[in-house]
């Protein structure tokens, strides 16, 4: 402060702070202070946890100040504030006022045009030459004593503004349509052109080919289970299946895409019914030679459930009409059995060569003759 004065009233504004205590010294003696008012509580620790009342305002007269503290003279003021209840935000005051018992006197006493200091501020007395009505009526009697205006005159006056008001708006009104007009005509062009070149884009966009995804990732999203296959057959679709970026499952779960079915009516086949899509080997196969993501349309099982427009099942259709027949390096049980019966047709059909003779007749026929002749004298 400017100089020792005695504090007679505190108002204090809030910041956050759980206690605030005020403590005043003099300048004479700087490390000595003693406590003007104690610690005083502006938050409770459920308003401190929550941040409800953080700006709450308080005055405190001389009767809640030391009273031997509160009748000496000071000239510093220590401010001590503490938040013990919630250490994550930060504490302080919004304002704080000290009043003293001088402070009205020196305000009445202030002359027109003399200043006075308020902390950084200077304070000039008003002057009654300066001094302007702030009163709306008044102003408007001003007014009009200082103009004389009959009503007459103020009718005649706003008629003449309304005719003009008017006038204006036509004209107005006249000169943007148009300008309307003129852009329409203007702006027609530019919009079939700018439509024609955006069927161009969009013509263009449609001619260029889709990238193909890599090899590793074809089957990428196809979660696949095996059905109705024995090793080796088993793990080679299994691994060709996961080069070309599918996930294997060993049982059929919510996951799950694809059911590979070596034929129907397996048990996996009916518990997959009418929930996933149930596919041919040839499919895998045919990905993995061809290279690239085949329709599964011709690989079904069942197309009962076929919607058209499926982009998994026929978004693509290759020229080629069947499913590739490159399946013959995991089938070696099929052609095997077809091989071995091979050796046993010819000898059947060479035993019955030698019992023919040459004349188409079977050597033990105890008729000695061919069933061809049908002559009468055959039925007697």
């Amino acid at each position: 402060m400017r100089k020792a004065e005695r504090i007679e009233s505190i108002q204090i504004g809030n910041e956050t702070s759980a206690f605030v205590e005020i403590q005043v010294g003099r300048a004479v003696s700087a490390d000595e202070y003693e406590v003007l008012l104690p610690a005083m509580a502006f938050m409770s620790p459920k308003e401190s946890h929550q941040l409800d009342h953080m700006n709450r305002v308080r005055m405190f007269s001389k009767a809640c100040l030391v009273s031997k503290v509160a009748d000496q003279l000071w000239d510093r003021v220590k401010v001590i504030c503490t938040q013990p209840f919630n250490r994550s935000v930060g504490y302080g005051l919004s304002f704080i006022r000290l009043q003293s018992p001088e402070e009205e006197t020196t305000e009445k006493q202030l002359a027109p045009g003399s200043y006075a200091q308020f902390g950084k501020f200077l304070l000039q007395a008003d002057n009654d030459a300066n001094k302007k009505s702030t009163n709306s009526v008044d102003r408007f009697e001003q007014w009009r004593i200082s103009h004389k205006l009959s009503v007459a005159d103020v009718e005649k006056a706003t008629s003449k503004v309304a005719n003009s008001h008017e006038k204006v708006k036509t004209n107005h009104d006249e000169q943007s349509n148009a300008e309307k007009s003129d852009i329409r005509d203007s702006a027609s062009p530019k919009r079939q052109s700018a439509n024609n070149n955006h069927i161009g884009q969009r013509q263009l966009e449609a001619k260029k080919p889709k990238k193909a995804p890599p090899f590793s990732c074809l089957l990428k999203g196809v979660t696949f289970v095996l059905s109705g296959f024995m090793h080796p057959m088993r793990g080679d679709l299994r691994d060709k299946a996961t080069k070309m970026g599918a996930t294997y499952r060993s049982n059929w779960d919510n996951q799950c895409t694809h059911l590979i079915c070596a034929f129907p009516n397996t048990p996996k086949y009916k518990q997959v019914f009418g929930k996933g899509l149930i596919v041919k080997k040839e499919w895998i196969l045919d990905c993995f030679n061809e290279k690239r993501r085949m329709p599964l349309l011709r690989y079904l099982f069942d197309t009962t459930g076929y919607k058209s427009g499926d982009d998994e099942i026929d978004s693509d259709h290759p020229s080629a009409a069947q499913p590739s027949t490159s399946s013959s390096s995991i089938m070696p049980t099929t052609f095997e059995r077809t091989a071995n019966l091979q050796p046993a047709q010819e000898s059947t059909a060479s035993s019955f060569a030698e019992a023919t003779d040459s004349n188409g007749t079977d050597s033990d026929d105890i008729y000695n003759r061919t069933t061809d002749d049908e002559s009468p004298t055959a039925s007697n």
